[in-house]
């Protein structure tokens, strides 16, 4: 089983909202710097949660999407966290249209 943070898990959920995006865009998301954002997408790279892809033709745009492990993390099928984190993911699934 996978453990995540609290914090691992606001990024998580926030691309899970967004359209394939860049760390700006997910910076502004999560409320943090660019720099924070930058430093958490490469510990999720590393956990193979995220995966970075090439945006267009520049060589240094990129966007970042969950993996299908990533996902099952925030839809909540593979979540090891503290009991307080879990009752508020199993009560409200971000991934659920309703």
């Amino acid at each position: 089983m996978m453990r995540v943070t609290q914090r691992q898990l606001v990024y998580l959920r926030a691309l899970a909202k967004l359209a394939l995006p860049s760390h700006r865009e997910l910076a502004a998301e999560v409320g943090v710097c660019q720099g924070a954002a930058s430093n958490m997408l490469l510990r999720l790279r590393r956990s193979g949660l995220v995966q970075r892809e090439a945006r267009g033709r520049s060589y240094m745009a990129r966007t970042t999407r969950l993996t299908p492990l990533g996902h099952s993390l925030v839809r909540g099928s593979v979540i090891v966290v503290d009991d307080e984190l879990y009752e508020m993911i199993w009560w409200h699934d971000p991934c659920s249209t309703s």
